[in-house]
């Protein structure tokens, strides 16, 4: 999971909910739940990423005066894997619809505690940063520490060392990584369903791999695409042997409600790729987009439809509903209705994210696009649970617009 860092977590809180108000920060009990490490220009796999997260839930709770309590990673862990196999935000919980990703899921299983987040970062140098957040007034995300520590190298070892070394920077010393070597595309050229976004390296290399590394795996990852209503960064780390093949992958999936052998696709697809003969542990970071695929081919127009904004149970809002869309699309060209078109739904939905109801409103909507609209809610739509165990409304803005392209032709 990505460190949130504030600036760029804000444009995904509004998703995000707990139904339940944390408490004080300084309480003598709080909890801290320490989420597995993000990383920029770092390629470490779970089991080298463990003893740093437990090291950092270490130093957590040697906090002097803050009366911290990391909750185990065995137990945090277990407890979002049941949630994404059973649908269940509590053993004796009822089955969700959907599950939410793993920040809703931990607000709403462990309510008022802190969340801290650890990322390793080694773009013009090595550094390790650790920030603790709390969730305020159901709203915003508000830092209660942060620290940071350089680190000498990559390799593995290092990281879990450096904990030792967090400090408390000075200020706007945070400092920031980039996202490497970014790959773009021209306007008129389709962008790949499955795309290699940047490559972070580790280690000594002759010749250094980079985006069009990855080029003769292109058609394989194709098979890898999901066609989900946005996209999201995977992260795929490698390590190469002394002969330039893959020696080991580790693919990590941001995408909830991605399919469950997308990690292996992914891998099986880089599998095969080659960086020339070297020594030492030379490792990668891969990152690879899912570009999202929408709408419906009416001739010579693709027809999409987009939700704007969704309001209501902070909870069932954060899954499930995005799935419709397609759907949505295929009304609007049933009925001759190709946009630009705006409309609200109302939603109902029950305790445990199943669709209850739904009515469409919108001037100028033909009955034939209402119906349609309302079936394609009704009968489709799904979220996860309610924040109480009682029924919530939603209110859903959504768009129709058409344009004169190929569905395929991604920009």
């Amino acid at each position: 999971m990505r460190r949130p860092s504030i600036p760029l977590f804000a444009l995904s809180v509004s998703l995000l909910a707990c139904a339940a108000s944390p408490r004080a920060p300084r309480s003598a009990d709080t909890a801290v739940l320490v989420f597995d490490t993000s990383s920029s220009g770092v390629a470490l796999f779970a089991d080298e990423r463990a003893p740093v997260r437990d090291a950092v839930a270490g130093f957590l709770a040697a906090q002097p005066h803050r009366g911290w309590h990391p909750v185990p990673r065995a137990a945090f862990d277990a407890a979002l894997a049941r949630a994404v196999t059973e649908h269940r935000l509590a053993p004796d919980a009822p089955a969700c619809e959907r599950v939410p990703d793993e920040n809703v899921l931990a607000r709403r299983m462990y309510p008022g505690a802190l969340l801290a987040f650890t990322h390793l970062s080694c773009e013009a140098r090595c550094s390790m940063s650790v920030e603790v957040l709390r969730w305020v007034n159901g709203e915003r995300y508000e830092r209660v520490a942060f620290w940071r520590a350089d680190v000498p190298s990559a390799e593995p070892a290092r990281w879990r060392d450096a904990v030792a070394s967090l400090a408390a920077p000075p200020p706007d010393g945070e400092g920031g990584g980039g996202l490497g070597m970014l790959v773009g595309s021209s306007d008129d050229a389709p962008v790949p369903r499955v795309q290699v976004l940047s490559v972070d390296r580790n280690g000594p290399w002759r010749t250094e791999p980079g985006v069009a590394s990855f080029a003769p795996a292109e058609p394989l990852l194709e098979r890898c695409h999901e066609r989900v209503a946005s996209g999201a960064d995977d992260s795929v780390y490698l390590s190469v042997d002394t002969t330039g093949a893959v020696a080991r992958c580790e693919a990590r999936i941001e995408n909830a409600d991605a399919d469950r052998g997308r990690a292996a696709c992914l891998c099986d697809a880089v599998r095969g790729v080659t960086f020339g003969a070297g020594e030492g542990d030379r490792r990668l970071h891969v990152r690879v987009m899912n570009t999202p695929a929408s709408g419906v081919q009416a001739g010579a127009l693709c027809v999409r439809a987009r939700i704007d904004s969704i309001e209501g149970d902070a909870l069932a809002r954060a899954a499930g509903v995005g799935s419709v869309q397609d759907a949505v699309a295929r009304c609007a060209v049933e009925s001759g209705m190709f946009g630009p078109t705006r409309f609200t739904v109302t939603l109902d939905v029950s305790a445990t994210g199943r669709a209850t109801g739904a009515t469409v409103e919108g001037a100028g909507l033909s009955d034939t696009m209402r119906a349609c609209v309302a079936g394609v809610f009704h009968h489709d739509a799904r979220t996860t649970c309610t924040s109480a165990s009682t029924g919530a409304r939603l209110t859903v803005l959504m768009a129709v617009i058409a344009q004169r392209e190929a569905c395929e032709h991604f920009r």
